[in-house]
């Protein structure tokens, strides 16, 4: 088979087969992830879901009754990108 083939048996099963070695003929499977829209509000609970787990690993966490200064909510705001 070519290099860069499609999956055998015919049909795009989101695989990319490559051969890897000639003197031994083995072959290499690679996903190829298919891309699509994300929202801005299920990239922000992923970060959120993300910062709690490390949180957890890390054996720290913040009070849910904890209100950042009003500093820190400035620097948050300059860092953010600008639409």
């Amino acid at each position: 088979m070519a290099a860069g083939g499609a999956a055998p048996g015919g049909g795009d099963r989101g695989a990319l087969y490559t051969e890897r070695g000639a003197n031994i003929g083995a072959m290499e499977i690679r996903r190829v992830a298919k891309r699509r829209p994300v929202s801005r509000d299920a990239v922000k609970r992923f970060a959120v879901r993300s910062t709690e787990a490390s949180a957890r690993l890390e054996r720290r966490s913040v009070p849910t009754e904890y209100v950042r200064p009003p500093e820190v909510e400035r620097l948050l705001a300059e860092r953010q990108p600008q639409d």
